[in-house]
């Protein structure tokens, strides 16, 4: 009966002990684990940066494409960036935020 309660109080203390080791180890640990999410969260940032980036690109790419082969959007760039029209045309401006009031 002795050897029994001692091989339970050996085991209860090893259990306690090995606790005792991981929260050694845990405590200092815990701070880079902070750093770690916040490098996590500002790595997701940055690849949905990246992806818009991508996005602008290919966008812009295929503007060029178009530029390259297509008059008409020639065209239709330079009407829009130079704020021209021909002489029988008018143009409508409408500004955004007005109520008329």
């Amino acid at each position: 009966m002795p050897s029994q309660f001692w091989d339970l109080v050996i085991k209860l203390g090893s259990v306690f002990a090995f606790g005792l080791l991981v929260a050694c180890l845990a405590i200092p640990l815990r701070p880079r684990l902070a750093e770690f999410r916040a490098l996590d969260e500002a790595g997701r940032a940055l690849e949905e940066q990246r992806a818009a980036l991508l996005l602008e690109i290919q966008r812009r790419e295929a503007e060029l494409e178009m530029l390259d082969r297509d008059p008409l959007f020639v065209e239709l760039k330079a009407r829009d960036t130079l704020d021209m029209c021909q002489a029988d045309e008018y143009i409508f401006r409408f500004e955004d935020g007005l109520t008329g009031e």
